[in-house]
């Protein structure tokens, strides 16, 4: 039987990757910069990843 790719999976079987590194990714923002998501969702990419350190 086939299955469906729910788009959280990885082709190699891993499962919401991009959806654990966003969240890892906003999470390090988070406590780096004293902001909350709702802080965060209204900056630039390239500043949440500032913050987070990359």
């Amino acid at each position: 039987m086939p299955t469906t790719n729910t788009g959280f999976q990885h082709p190699d079987g891993r499962l919401a990757v991009g959806y654990r590194t966003g969240n890892y990714l906003i999470r390090k923002a988070m406590a780096k910069s004293g902001k909350d998501v709702l802080k965060l969702s209204e900056l630039p990419p390239d500043t949440i990843f500032s913050f987070a350190g990359y």
